[in-house]
């Protein structure tokens, strides 16, 4: 192998992150800096930390997450993923109105799991996640926003 070849990945993954890093300090010094921040705190309690997820049961919270990747993120609507679970006893055509209504998003681009467990869900209309598709850039920069937060504080 050719020492030039060597250590590529790792030189894109550091570029990527510095990218990210910088994108996240110019998001916090911005104009929409509360809405970063409500994101990122958001992000931090929900969101999955390997891929861009994020998953909840209450209905504002998957909004807000929503309408700040739309109108700050510039995600567009293509890369986000829903995906609905509903438990024993739910009634999936009332659940998946709700997330519909909740994120905007129509019906048919759902993906619905049915968890039949037998266990009962506590929540009224399931779990809502949220992937955005290629969003490995994005998580970056949510990461990134989340450690130079921290450092605020």
């Amino acid at each position: 192998m050719l020492k030039a070849k060597r250590g590529g990945s790792a030189k894109r993954f550091a570029e990527a992150k510095k990218k990210a890093q910088e994108r996240a300090q110019e998001l916090l010094q911005g104009a929409d800096r509360e809405k970063v921040v409500a994101l990122a705190i958001l992000y931090w309690g929900e969101g999955h930390k390997k891929s861009c997820e994020f998953i909840n049961s209450d209905g504002s919270m998957i909004r807000i997450y929503l309408g700040i990747l739309r109108n700050v993120f510039e995600v567009p609507e293509h890369a986000i993923k829903p995906t609905m679970r509903i438990f024993t006893g739910m009634d999936r055509v009332e659940c998946l109105s709700y997330w519909s209504r909740v994120t905007g998003i129509p019906k048919d681009n759902f993906t619905v799991r049915f968890n039949d467990g037998g266990t009962r869900g506590r929540t009224k209309y399931g779990l809502c996640r949220i992937t955005v598709r290629k969003g490995s850039q994005n998580l970056k920069i949510i990461l990134a926003i989340i450690d130079q937060y921290k450092e605020e504080i």
